[in-house]
C-alpha cells in the first residue's frame, strides 16, 4: 500500500502498479510491487577518487552551515566532471540534517516551480504540506508575493525542526523561479544550498571541480574495470582529458572497437591506440554508444526520448503499442547498461546527453507522430487536471504540428508563468503563441496573446511596449468581447498612471466605466471607481478620491463584493492618516480589518494591523502600537512575507525611537534597510533611511543624519512620493537650523510648506510654518514670527509631536517677547503631555520653557536643578540638551556654585562645537564671559569673546540685509559684542581694541566705534583710522 511504501521506499526497489479498488475505501488505492533491495550507496564511494581537498573544504562549509550560518554554494565544472558524485559523497552519512535533492528536467525547465514541485511530490506524495497550498492548488491565481511567502514559510517550518541541506542538480534544467526562490531564503538559518552547474553563478560562492589528473584517472579505471597497462591508461587519459564521464565512455568505446581486451586480469592494448578516432563531439560519442545497443532496446530508447524524462514502462507500452512485460524487461536492461536510471516506478535517462542523442536519431516525420501520440496519451491521462500540465502538452502538440491544440496550452502556460512572476518565461510563451497564430486564424488567441504580452511588459515596467500590445489587444476585444475591452482600458489607464500622466489615466478609466455601465456589470464599475480614487489619491486630490471611493463602496456593499470594500476602507484609512485625521484613519482601518478577517486574508490583515500600529504610535499610545505590530509580525511570519516583516520591524523601530530607545530602534532599522536594499524596494528603503537619519539626529550626529535624509530625499524623487519628500525637506531644514544656517533652513521649510499645500497635507504645512516662525524668533524677526504663529492652531493636528513643536515655538516666542507667564503655561502643558504620552523630548522642552521663563523673571531656580539634571541623564536629543545646559549653567552661577557652572557650560560648548550646533553656544559664552570677569579671569573672558564673534560671523553667512540686521539686535549677539567693548575699553589696550573692531560684523562696526568713542574718546581717532586702513 501507499502507506507501507513511504516507510520502506529508501530500502527496496518498487514498480508502481495501477490503483485497485478495495472494500471499504471510497477511492482506489495505490499499490506497489517489490523488485528487490536497493543497491547500497557504497557503489558511489567505490568510484570516488582524488577529491580529498574538495571534500575537506565542503565538509567545513557543511559544518558551518548546519551550525547556523547558512551558505549558498555553486559547484561548477564541465559536464561529467563528477560534481553530483562529489555531493552524494558529501551527504553520504546524513548525520544531523535533512537532505533534499531537487533535480532538473527537460520539461520542468519550462514550468515555473516545476523542479521544486516535483521534489515535493517525491517527498510527500499527494499529502502536500498546507504551507505549499498556494504553489500546488492555486498556481494559476497566486501572485509572486504569495508564492514567495508560501515557499519561505514552508522552509521556515522545516528549519525549525532540523538543519537542511538542499541540492539543486543541474542549473541548466531547473526552472528560473525555483532558483529565484531558493536565492531569497535568508541565510541566517542552519541551511546549506548547493547548486550544480557548468559555469560560475553570480550571487553564489563558486567552487570549481577540475578534471582528474593522470594518477586519479588510473585509480578510477582500476576501481571500476580492474588493472590496466600504462599504455591503456595513458590513451584513455589523453582522449578523456581527465573527465570522469568521458573516461567511462572512452573505455567502453575502446573495448567495443576491440582496441583493448582483458588478458590475465589486466586490460591491454591489442591495436595501436593512436589509430583510435574519437567522435567529434560528446553527442557523437553518445550516439555511438546507442548504436551498439540491441535493436529492440534501441527502439525503446528512441520512444523514451520523446517524453524525455519521468516515464514509466506502462506509459511507453500504452503509447507505442508494445507489451507491458516487454517494455519492463527492456527498461531493466537499459538500466543495467547505464542508459536509464530507475527510481520509485519511474525511469529517466542516465544523462541528458543520452536523451539528446536518442532524440536526434529520429526522422522529422516520425518525431512529429511520436509527439502527437505522447500529447494525446498525456491529455487523456491528466483529464480534468490537464491545464496544470499545459507546459508539457503545449510542447508536444507544437512539436507534432497540431497548432490548433497547441495554442490553447501555450497561452495557458504564458498566463501561469506571468501570474507566478516568471516574466522571461511568460514572454517566451506569448511570443511562441504569436508565431503559431500567424499559421492559424484565432481572434480569441490573438486577444489572449496580445493582452498577455501587455501584462508582462506592464509588470516589467516597459511602458511603451505595454501600450503597443494593449492597443493591439483593444482592436481584437472590440470585435469579440466588450467586457475584455473594459478590462484592457483599465490596464491601459494604469500605464499612464505609472508615467505620472494622471489626466490620461482618468480619461481611459472613464471610458472603461461607460462600458461596464452599459453592460450593467456592477463589479467592473466598482473596480474602475476604486482605480479612479487611487489615481486621485496619488495626486493628493483627497476630496475627489474620497468621492470615487464612496461611490465604489456603495456598490461593493450592496452587492457583497467584500474584497473591493476592504481595499476601499484601507485607502480611506490611508487618506485620513495622510491628512492628519488619525481618528478617522483608525476607524476606516478597523472596518477594513473586519472584512479581511471575514475573507481570511492574512496578508491584508497584517498590513492593516501595521497601519493601526503606526497610528497608535503617532498618538503616543505605545503599548497599543506594539500589540498591533506584534499581531502584524505574527501574520507576516505565518505567511512567509519577508517584506512585510521588514516593514513591521521598521515600524517597531519608530515606536522604540519615540520612547527614547535609540539603540534598539537603530538595530531594527538596519535590519529593515538591509532587506529593502537587497530587494531593491526603493520606497521602503527611502523610509527606513529617513528613520535612521532621525536616530542619528537625536543622537546629535547631524552629519550622518543629513547624509541619510539626503539619500532618502533622492529616493523620494525617484519614486515620486511627494508626501515623503515634504517630510524630508522639513528634516533637512531642521538640521540647517541647528547648524546655525537660518537661510538654508528657511529655504527647506518653505519648500516643504509649498509641497504640503499642493498635496493637501495640513500637518506638514503647519510644521513647516512653526519652524519658520522659530527661525524668525531666533534671529530677532519677532513681527514676522508673530504673524505666522497667529495663524496656527495646534489643535488642528492629531499628531502629538507636531502639536508639541507648535506649542514649543509659541513658548519660545512668548519668552523672547517678554510674555513669561504664557511661556510658563505652555511649558507646563508640554510637561504634562510629555509625561502622559511618554515622550521625553516633549517633557524636556516643557521644563526648559518653564525654567527659562522663570529665570528671565528673576525667580529662584535652585530646586529645579535636580529635575533638569535627571532629564539630562536620560535625554539623548542634543539641541534640547544644549539649551538645558545653558540654563543649568546660569542657575549654578546664581547659586554661587562656580565650579559646576564653569564645568557644565564649558562641556556644553565643547559638545555643541563637536556637533556643529551653533545657536545654543552664544548664550553659554555670554554667561561664561560674565562670570570669568567676575572672578578676575580676563584672559579666559577675552578668549570666549573672540569665539563668540567668530560664531556670529558664521551664522550671518547667506543672510539678507533685513535678517542680518534683526539677528545682530538679538540679546545673544548684542551681549557678546557688548562684553567685548566693555572688556577691551576698560583694559585700554589699543591693539586689542583695533583687532576686536576689525573682527565684528560690518553691519555693527559703526555702532561699536560709536560706543568706544563714548567710553574712551582719547583712543577713538587712532582706533578709527586703523580700522579704516584695515
Amino acid at each position: 500500500s501507499d502507506r507501507t511504501y513511504r516507510y520502506v521506499k529508501d530500502i527496496f526497489e518498487f514498480d508502481k502498479l495501477q490503483p485497485v479498488k478495495v472494500k471499504g475505501k471510497e477511492k482506489p488505492i495505490q499499490i506497489y510491487r517489490v523488485r528487490g533491495i536497493k543497491k547500497k550507496r557504497a557503489v558511489v564511494s567505490r568510484v570516488f577518487v582524488n577529491r580529498d581537498a574538495e571534500m575537506e573544504g565542503l565538509k567545513s562549509i557543511l559544518e558551518e552551515a548546519i551550525g547556523g550560518r547558512g551558505r549558498r554554494i555553486n559547484i561548477h565544472g564541465a559536464y561529467g566532471a563528477g560534481k553530483t558524485t562529489l555531493v552524494q559523497k558529501l551527504v553520504e552519512e546524513r548525520a544531523g540534517y535533512r537532505f533534499i535533492h531537487i533535480k532538473g528536467d527537460l520539461y520542468l525547465k519550462n514550468e515555473p516551480l516545476g523542479a521544486f514541485k516535483a521534489a515535493v511530490k517525491d517527498m510527500y506524495g499527494d499529502s502536500i504540506p498546507e504551507e505549499l497550498g498556494a504553489i500546488f492548488s492555486e498556481a494559476t491565481q497566486s501572485s509572486p508575493e504569495i508564492l514567495t511567502r508560501s515557499f519561505i514559510s514552508f522552509f521556515s517550518k522545516l528549519l525549525a525542526v532540523s538543519p537542511q541541506v538542499i541540492f539543486l542538480e543541474d542549473l541548466n534544467s531547473i526552472d528560473n523561479l525555483t532558483i529565484s526562490l531558493f536565492e531569497q531564503l535568508p541565510l541566517d538559518r542552519p541551511m546549506l544550498l548547493i547548486l550544480e552547474s557548468e559555469t560560475p553563478v553570480e550571487g553564489w560562492e563558486n567552487f570549481e571541480i577540475k578534471p582528474l589528473n593522470f594518477d586519479a584517472t588510473k585509480e578510477l579505471i582500476v576501481n571500476v574495470y580492474g588493472e590496466a597497462e600504462p599504455e591503456v591508461v595513458e590513451g584513455i587519459y589523453k582522449f578523456s582529458e581527465g573527465n570522469p564521464f568521458l573516461i567511462h565512455q572512452v573505455f567502453n568505446l575502446l573495448r567495443a572497437r576491440r582496441f583493448i581486451r582483458e588478458k590475465d586480469g589486466v586490460w591491454r592494448a591489442v591495436k595501436k591506440l593512436e589509430r583510435f578516432r574519437m567522435p567529434e563531439s560528446a553527442l557523437g560519442l553518445a550516439i555511438e554508444t546507442l548504436d551498439r545497443l540491441p535493436e529492440d532496446l534501441y527502439q525503446v530508447v528512441q520512444f523514451a526520448s520523446v517524453p524525455g524524462s519521468n516515464f514509466s514502462a506502462e506509459m511507453i507500452s500504452n503509447i507505442f503499442g508494445i507489451s507491458i512485460q516487454k517494455a519492463g524487461d527492456l527498461f531493466r536492461e537499459g538500466v543495467e547498461r547505464g542508459i536509464f536510471k530507475y527510481r520509485e516506478g519511474r525511469y529517466d535517462f542516465a544523462s541528458s546527453l543520452l536523451r539528446d542523442a536518442a532524440y536526434s536519431t529520429l526522422f522529422k516525420k516520425r518525431r512529429r507522430e511520436f509527439h502527437r501520440r505522447v500529447a494525446e496519451y498525456l491529455e487523456g491521462y491528466y483529464g480534468e487536471k490537464r491545464y496544470e500540465y499545459s507546459f508539457v502538452l503545449g510542447h508536444h502538440y507544437e512539436m507534432a504540428g497540431e497548432y490548433d491544440k497547441a495554442i490553447e496550452y501555450i497561452l495557458k502556460s504564458g498566463a501561469i508563468a506571468r501570474n507566478l512572476g516568471d516574466y522571461a518565461l511568460a514572454l517566451d510563451y506569448y511570443e511562441r503563441a504569436l508565431s503559431i497564430l500567424k499559421k492559424i486564424k484565432s481572434p480569441e488567441g490573438m486577444l489572449e496573446a496580445t493582452t498577455g504580452l501587455g501584462k508582462v511588459f506592464f509588470a516589467t515596467g516597459e511602458i511603451q511596449s505595454a501600450r503597443k500590445m494593449f492597443r493591439r489587444a483593444m482592436i481584437w476585444a472590440r470585435r469579440i468581447d466588450m467586457k475584455r475591452l473594459a478590462e484592457i482600458l483599465g490596464m491601459y489607464s494604469a500605464l499612464f498612471s505609472m508615467a505620472g500622466d494622471m489626466e490620461h489615466a482618468i480619461y481611459y478609466l472613464k471610458k472603461s466605466r461607460r462600458i461596464y455601465r452599459k453592460l450593467e456589470d456592477k463589479e467592473g464599475e466598482a473596480r474602475v471607481l476604486t482605480s479612479m480614487g487611487t489615481v486621485f489619491m496619488q495626486r493628493g486630490e483627497f476630496d475627489r478620491a474620497i468621492s470615487r471611493f464612496k461611490e465604489a463602496l456603495k456598490i461593493a456593499l450592496k452587492y457583497d463584493i467584500l474584497d473591493i470594500a476592504g481595499a476601499i476602507y484601507t485607502n480611506l484609512g490611508n487618506i485620513g492618516e495622510r491628512r492628519g485625521d488619525l481618528s478617522e484613519a483608525k476607524e476606516n482601518y478597523t472596518l477594513a480589518l473586519d472584512i479581511w478577517k471575514k475573507l481570511k486574508h492574512k496578508g491584508r490583515q497584517a498590513l492593516v494591523f501595521m497601519n493601526l500600529g503606526v497610528i497608535s504610535g503617532k498618538t503616543g499610545i505605545f503599548d497599543e502600537a506594539n500589540l498591533y505590530l506584534e499581531n502584524a509580525i505574527g501574520l507576516f511570519e505565518e505567511i512567509g512575507d519577508r517584506e512585510g516583516l521588514a516593514r513591521a520591524r521598521m515600524n517597531m523601530g519608530i515606536i522604540e525611537m519615540s520612547r527614547g530607545n535609540l539603540e534598539k530602534s537603530l538595530d531594527l532599522y538596519r535590519d529593515a534597510e538591509a532587506y529593502f536594499s537587497e530587494q531593491g524596494i526603493l520606497d521602503q528603503l527611502g523610509i527606513v533611511k529617513a528613520n535612521i537619519g532621525e536616530v542619528w539626529e537625536k543622537k546629535g550626529e547631524l552629519k550622518l543624519a543629513h547624509q541619510f535624509y539626503t539619500e532618502a530625499l533622492e529616493l523620494a524623487r525617484k519614486t515620486g512620493n511627494a508626501a515623503f519628500g515634504t517630510y524630508l525637506f522639513l528634516k533637512i531644514g531642521q538640521i540647517h537650523y541647528w547648524w546655525g544656517r537660518p537661510v538654508d533652513a528657511i529655504d527647506h521649510f518653505n519648500r516643504a510648506g509649498e509641497l504640503a499645500g499642493k498635496i493637501g497635507i495640513n500637518d506638514f504645512k503647519m510644521d513647516a510654518e512653526q519652524f519658520i516662525a522659530r527661525v524668525f524668533t531666533q534671529v530677532g524677526m519677532d513681527r514676522e514670527a508673530g504673524e505666522i504663529l497667529e495663524g496656527l492652531n495646534p489643535e488642528a493636528t492629531g499628531n502629538p509631536e507636531i502639536k508639541g513643536r507648535i506649542f514649543e515655538t509659541m513658548g519660545i516666542y512668548s519668552i523672547h517677547t517678554g510674555d513669561y507667564q504664557q511661556g510658563i503655561a505652555i511649558g507646563e502643558r508640554l510637561l504634562k503631555g510629555g509625561e502622559m504620552l511618554n515622550i521625553p523630548e516633549m517633557k524636556a522642552s516643557g521644563l526648559m520653557l518653564k525654567i527659562s521663563a522663570k529665570f528671565s523673571m528673576g525667580e529662584d531656580l535652585s530646586e529645579e536643578v535636580g529635575e533638569l539634571d535627571s532629564i539630562m541623564r536620560i535625554l539623548e536629543v542634543p539641541y534640547i540638551r544644549l539649551y538645558v545646559t545653558s540654563i543649568m549653567g546660569r542657575i549654578y552661577f546664581n547659586m554661587g556654585d562656580f565650579t559646576s557652572g564653569f564645568s557644565v557650560l564649558e562641556n556644553g560648548i565643547k559638545e555643541a562645537e563637536e556637533k556643529q550646533i551653533l545657536l545654543p553656544i552664544l548664550p553659554m559664552l555670554h554667561t561664561l564671559i560674565e562670570n570669568y570677569l567676575l572672578i578676575g579671569k580676563e584672559e579666559e573672558a577675552i578668549e570666549r569673546i573672540e569665539k563668540g564673534v567668530s560664531i556670529i560671523e558664521r551664522i550671518l553667512e547667506g543672510m539678507d540685509e533685513r535678517m542680518a540686521n534683526a539677528f545682530l539686535k538679538t540679546h545673544n549677539v548684542t551681549n557678546i559684542i557688548g562684553d567685548g567693548v566693555k572688556v577691551f575699553t576698560e583694559k585700554g589696550n589699543i591693539p586689542l581694541l583695533i583687532d576686536f573692531v576689525k573682527k565684528v560684523p560690518e553691519q555693527v562696526k559703526l555702532e561699536v566705534l560709536e560706543r568706544i568713542k563714548q567710553k574712551v574718546p582719547a583712543m577713538y581717532q587712532q582706533i578709527e583710522d586703523a580700522v579704516k586702513e584695515g
